[in-house]
């Protein structure tokens, strides 16, 4: 099983009046065929900033790429696309679903006609033809009596409806990398874990990988492999799944699944953990590892320099001075 993407170095600022705000830095990490990878974060931590370089939605007036960065598919940088180029690789090689769904979609249009619009903007076929393809995605998708509901306006589905909908016009030509943005967010329970079976059912149907952006490590277990942590910008762990939940070394990491409801233990609400403090700014990132205001294990080389990689096996890495306090 090969790589379809490596994301290296990857590093980005926004432009903003008072100066270059890093909110992505050097952030490295790779995408195998076929499997799921879940980037995992607190909200603003940049999980969603790398997911958008990866689509190639960045603004240049507005976005620093720093130089080194590459984000490389098919042994090609694509940060280095023209515009041509983009528009050829969004949607035939990766699609993003996004995690609102009515923000999204075209309020003026039917579903049914946008989804048929992703499938002529890559195929040479009839619109007809389009809008046939469209009702079946819509039917692969599960909605119920799609030729009806694919002649149907966005605001006449339910939220979870609506993501399915958008997912279909994500799966309208065939992606090699799909990637999730906090897409179940704003769901219940219920319909949260059908779109996410959903997701699941495609990507072994169709053999693609998925990168899956989310604050949540309650969603992690079921659905990815591998598992990246980051923190103000920066990767502070990854590795397999089992090895992030049951043998987690970072002491962000660690904090996070002692703040999440687990179905196999006998913690209740009132006694998850909460994390004290706030994150740094972006503005003026701490030289050393942006989690040591926050952490009890925390020695003053943490706040002077951000720690190298540990790789304490063959698949997990760590970036952590103080990481062995918690073997």
């Amino acid at each position: 099983m090969g790589s379809i993407a490596e994301i290296k170095n990857l590093s980005l600022a926004f432009r903003t009046p008072e100066g270059p705000a890093e909110v992505i830095r050097d952030v490295s990490f790779e995408i195998q065929e076929g499997e799921c990878v879940a980037l995992v974060g607190e909200s603003g931590c940049g999980k969603t900033t790398v997911a958008k370089a990866v689509m190639g939605l960045h603004n240049d007036r507005t976005t620093i790429v720093k130089p080194g960065s590459r984000i490389e598919f098919g042994g090609r940088n694509i940060l280095d696309f023209s515009k041509r180029e983009w528009q050829e690789f969004r949607g035939k090689q990766v699609s993003m679903i996004f995690q609102d769904a009515m923000s999204s979609l075209n309020p003026t249009m039917r579903v049914g006609e946008q989804i048929a619009e992703a499938v002529f903007l890559h195929q040479k076929i009839e619109k007809k033809e389009a809008l046939r393809i469209a009702t079946g995605l819509l039917e692969q998708m599960g909605v119920a009596n799609p030729d009806e509901n694919a002649r149907r306006y966005p605001f006449e589905f339910s939220g979870g409806m609506r993501q399915r909908v958008m997912i279909a016009m994500a799966m309208a030509c065939n992606p090699r990398l799909l990637i999730g943005d906090e897409p179940t967010t704003a769901l219940d329970v219920t319909i949260q874990t059908q779109i996410l079976q959903l997701i699941k059912d495609l990507q072994k149907k169709r053999g693609m990988a998925v990168l899956f952006v989310t604050h949540n490590f309650g969603i992690v277990a079921g659905l990815a492999q591998r598992v990246v942590v980051m923190y103000n910008g920066k990767i502070v762990e990854k590795g397999r799944t089992e090895e992030i939940f049951y043998r987690p070394l970072h002491p962000y990491t660690q904090a996070l699944l002692r703040s999440t409801l687990r179905m196999d233990t006998k913690k209740s609400r009132k006694d998850l953990y909460s994390i004290e403090g706030t994150p740094p700014g972006i503005l003026h990132p701490p030289a050393g590892c942006p989690f040591a205001k926050r952490c009890s294990y925390a020695v003053a080389e943490c706040e002077h320099a951000f720690p190298p990689e540990h790789r304490e096996t063959g698949t997990q890495t760590v970036y952590c001075w103080q990481y062995k306090k918690e073997e």
